[in-house]
């Protein structure tokens, strides 16, 4: 059985266009940015070849994930844990497991259910808010794409440090055939702050 999400690559590869230039009407070019949770890197990937960055980096615990040219540079690491503490970014951005044990949403013709990777009670992303503003440049951005059936964009505000959240957007009216991602994502930006 062929699945909806299966069939592109998780959706990223449909909806990259609609998130980088989403994203850079809102907050602008950046010099330095980490994809943290890449997989194979399709939206970092994205963000260079239209010019969003000048430099890209990937993290992702998956080793055979991630993107194998040498030019860039890539970190095997579960979430923050394993990139150098002096690594400073000026947009970090994720799209971490959008799930956890509790909120699966998806049914087989959505997903295929060994595909689904869980965040469970939700550690990635804890960990993700709690420790992003480390690795961020002053004014750096924290820019998340998750799931509108899972969580919202101030579910984790308990865990947020030194963040502010500047903008929150979903993709319900773009359309695109076959891309359920449309209707079911969002992306929420933070900015780092000194506070």
């Amino acid at each position: 059985m062929k699945h909806l999400l299966d069939q592109n690559d998780g959706g990223g590869s449909l909806i990259k266009e609609y998130f980088v230039e989403a994203v850079r009407e809102r907050i602008g070019n950046h010099k330095k940015v980490l994809e943290l949770c890449a997989g194979e890197g399709s939206i970092g990937l994205h963000m260079l070849e239209t010019e969003f960055c000048e430099e890209i980096h990937f993290s992702d615990f998956n080793e055979y994930a991630l993107p194998k040219n040498s030019e860039f540079k890539t970190y095997i690491s579960d979430g923050f844990k394993s990139i150098p503490p002096d690594q400073k970014f000026d947009l970090i951005f994720a799209n971490p497991p959008w799930f956890c044990n509790d909120t699966f949403y998806f049914n087989e013709m959505v997903y295929s259910p060994e595909r689904i990777v869980i965040d469970e009670k939700w550690r990635l992303h804890k960990h993700i808010f709690s420790n992003a503003s480390d690795y961020l440049n002053d004014d750096g951005y924290l820019v998340l794409l998750d799931c509108v059936f899972a969580n919202s964009a101030t579910t984790f505000a308990a865990h947020w440090k030194n963040l502010e959240l500047v903008d929150y957007f979903n993709y319900h009216n773009e359309q695109i055939e076959g891309n359920i991602m449309t209707n079911i994502s969002y992306t929420s930006i933070y900015r780092k702050t000194n506070v």
